[in-house]
């Protein structure tokens, strides 16, 4: 027997199988026509994809809290804006590096450590006095 060459019965429940099918599918089709479709509404936390890859053993290493200060430091003035992002996040980043990232030029660090500070109710302008006087 030729395992290949298809029955009489194979042939009849494929037959109607496929016509179960195509009714179910046009039916299926018919509904979510007329379904109201909902917005897809992401999330606040959710950041847009970058162009290029991100390194991601150093964006392990940014987020993580037990990284070393001093490597945390030179995290913040990579050239790459979402490891500059992700150390914002990292407990163990030194509070006056956090603050120099709220002068960053990209807006979404500058909104990351922002929102970071104000958790921690850190004062924004206490790390940058003014000088008066000459």
């Amino acid at each position: 027997m030729d395992p290949y060459k298809a029955g009489l019965l194979q042939k009849i429940i494929t037959f109607f199988l496929n016509i179960f099918l195509y009714i179910s599918y046009i039916f299926l089709k018919v509904i979510f026509l007329f379904k109201k479709k909902e917005k897809f509404v992401e999330s606040e936390h959710v950041i847009a994809a970058p162009n290029s890859p991100i390194p991601s053993f150093k964006l392990a290493q940014a987020l993580n809290p037990k990284t070393e200060p001093l490597k945390l430091t030179r995290f913040a003035q990579d050239d790459d804006s979402y490891i500059r992002r992700a150390v914002c996040r990292n407990p163990s980043l030194p509070r006056e590096e956090l603050k120099k990232l709220t002068k960053d030029p990209v807006p979404e660090v500058v909104e990351e450590a922002t929102r970071i500070l104000k958790e921690n109710k850190v004062d924004i302008q206490e790390s940058f006095p003014t000088r008066h006087g000459g």
